[in-house]
């Protein structure tokens, strides 16, 4: 937005006289500050009069704005910066001279106009773009407004004053405007390569967001922090940050945002009775399967360069249709439901009439407003086609724009909901690790997501039997970190993992057991320091780098010393069960010296007795 240069600047003048109670100089028609003495009848301030009776004009001549316009995205630098150089100009010459309002009435006419097109809506998904812009020309416009107030103003301090406060109101503009910044990332994070590399990107910049020097815990805390509503659950920071950044990209972010949170409040408030059943658990690792599949199935028909706009619309609609009965319906029956019974009752029952329940009941869902009736019955019906410049759904007729908002809205309302009531029966202590539905494309982009945030390129992933084989590029990583978190990540018969890494340096190959990993890290922050490191060992043990320990010297020798050392009243039986499980270990990783050590502190206990 830039400095007003100086032909845009106001100058206000205000006529003197010299007071005759004390001699100072005081403003016409004002008391004097110095000694109270007040002015003549006769003084006036012409040109304040003149200042005064041409706001006077200009707010009774002033135009109502055309809020039917839509914006234009296209024109939109090149129209804000005419319109803030009009306003700006015409208020300095009013400021000086001027006989009417015409020119402040063109101007301000013209300002309002603009603002009044980009306070409409724009289609998703440039909506949350539309509304920053919107907001930062509310912000400008109310700057100028009290420009007009300076013009005015009794005195120069507060005319001073005024101009002041117009300027910052200008400057917290340009900082709304900084905002698009956040959606052009949202989109670049989606915009090009595959699934997997738009994944990884995520995980790459959300980790430089927090800074690299960040553990993976302080980063999980820090992205579950900023995404606007309550993803307080360790282990969610990622997942929440690529939903976060998608809902900037295609959704109405605060829309999103709303019913997450009215989505949370209503399951926490039922959902305890569903908690421990299996069956739920499996409709719900079912819905997200649906949940996926769903957004890529249109997605690859609206990206596929040889689909027609009919092929594209229909896979829409036909999206619609699995978001509305196997995602939305879940949700929102986990929500109603007051028992296991009500639920299977609920999904028993018509995706329709579980919607109009819930909307009935939580109409913070949003659910009248963004689930169009046409589209929800088009999947299945015949009433698809296409019509001049758009779409024809049974009666009813969409522009493109139209039809691709209506869509995202459907997937905005579903994966809203079922964001907020996942979020809630995580808290409450579900159990959602069943991955029977996840497709490998939905596991391989989550692995690509947490490789990002080593700083790692995620170049492929493959399950071969009971193998994890993954090639990445990058720096070295926290091997044990990765081990553990990849393990959660597929299921209990994948037990191996082989990394191929290479770096600047050449090729590293880590290999690990997912099986010991699963086994030593359950309950691992509970422990005492040295069966934490005794179990650490255990993986360490089942790993290698190089063909090697990933551990050095250093580490298994302070290990060695944790566990050897015994305090005067432990159990003995645990303390030489623990030396026995190191020197286990050793063998196993083939360290010679902590083997040895193990040996020795054994043998010296069977001297002492």
């Amino acid at each position: 937005m830039g400095q007003r240069r100086r032909d845009k600047e106001m100058r206000l003048k205000f006529g003197t006289i010299t007071c005759g109670g004390c001699g100072g100089e005081r403003l016409l028609a004002r008391t004097c500050p110095d000694c109270g003495e007040r002015p003549k009848a006769h003084e006036i301030q012409y040109d304040l009069q003149r200042r005064e009776r041409l706001v006077a004009e200009f707010r009774a001549g002033r135009r109502a704005p055309d809020h039917t316009v839509n914006p234009d995205a296209h024109s939109l630098a090149a129209d804000f910066n005419e319109s803030l150089n009009r306003v700006l100009r015409v208020l300095s010459e009013t400021s000086r001279s001027g006989r009417t309002a015409d020119a402040l009435v063109v101007a301000f006419g013209d300002m309002d106009q603009l603002l009044a097109s980009w306070s409409n809506l724009l289609p998703r998904p440039q909506r949350n773009r539309g509304k920053v812009i919107g907001r930062a020309l509310r912000t400008f416009a109310e700057g100028m407004e009290i420009f007009l107030d300076a013009l005015c103003a009794p005195d120069m301090h507060v005319a001073q004053r005024l101009q002041r406060r117009g300027n910052d109101l200008i400057g917290e503009a340009t900082v709304v405007l900084a905002e698009i910044t956040e959606l052009d990332t949202a989109e670049e994070a989606f915009a090009s390569g595959s699934p997997l590399e738009g994944m990884n990107r995520i995980g790459r910049e959300a980790r430089i967001s927090v800074g690299w020097e960040s553990s993976i815990t302080e980063l999980d805390a820090a992205l579950s922090a900023g995404v606007g509503w309550d993803a307080a659950i360790p282990g969610m920071g990622l997942q929440s940050q690529t939903i976060l950044l998608l809902a900037q990209n295609l959704f109405d972010l605060e829309a999103f945002t709303e019913v997450v949170g009215v989505a949370d409040d209503a399951t926490t408030m039922r959902g305890q009775t569903l908690v421990e059943s299996g069956d739920w658990r499996r409709a719900h690792a079912r819905a997200a399967a649906y949940l996926a599949s769903g957004a890529m199935s249109m997605h690859l028909a609206i990206s596929s360069h040889g689909s027609s706009d009919l092929e594209a619309a229909q896979s829409a609609v036909v999206a619609v249709a699995t978001w509305r009965d196997g995602v939305l319906r879940h949700a929102l029956a986990t929500m109603l439901a007051s028992s296991m019974d009500e639920y299977e009752r609920l999904v028993g029952k018509s995706g329709g009439h579980a919607t109009k329940k819930a909307a009935s009941v939580y109409p913070g869902l949003l659910l009248d407003e963004n689930l169009t009736p046409a589209l929800r019955n088009a999947g299945g019906h015949a009433g698809l086609d296409l019509a001049e410049g758009g779409i024809r759904i049974g009666d009813e007729e969409f522009s493109f724009d139209e039809f691709i908002d209506k869509v995202l809205a459907y997937l905005e309302t579903t994966m809203a909901t079922f964001v907020g009531m996942t979020l809630a029966m995580t808290r409450l202590g579900a159990d959602l690790s069943c991955d029977a539905y996840l497709a490998p494309r939905d596991r391989d982009a989550a692995v690509a997501l947490f490789l990002g945030a080593f700083n790692l390129t995620c170049d492929s992933v493959q399950v071969d039997g009971d193998t994890l084989k993954m090639q990445v590029s990058g720096p070295e990583p926290d091997w044990m970190t990765l081990s553990a978190a990849l393990s959660a990540m597929f299921p209990v018969s994948v037990e191996h993992a082989e990394i191929r890494l290479f770096t600047d340096l050449g090729k590293r190959t880590f290999t690990t057991s997912f099986k010991r990993v699963r086994e030593y890290t359950d309950g691992l922050g509970e422990l005492s320091a040295e069966h934490a490191a005794l179990h650490l060992s255990a993986i360490v043990a089942a790993s290698r780098l190089g063909g090697a320990s990933p551990w050095p010297d250093e580490d298994w020798n302070r290990v060695v010393q944790a566990v050897i050392r015994r305090d005067e009243g432990a159990d003995l039986r645990a303390w030489v069960k623990d030396v026995r499980n190191l020197r286990d270990f050793g063998r196993e990783a083939d360290q010679r010296e902590v083997v040895a050590s193990c040996e020795s502190a054994l043998a010296e206990l069977r001297q002492r007795r």
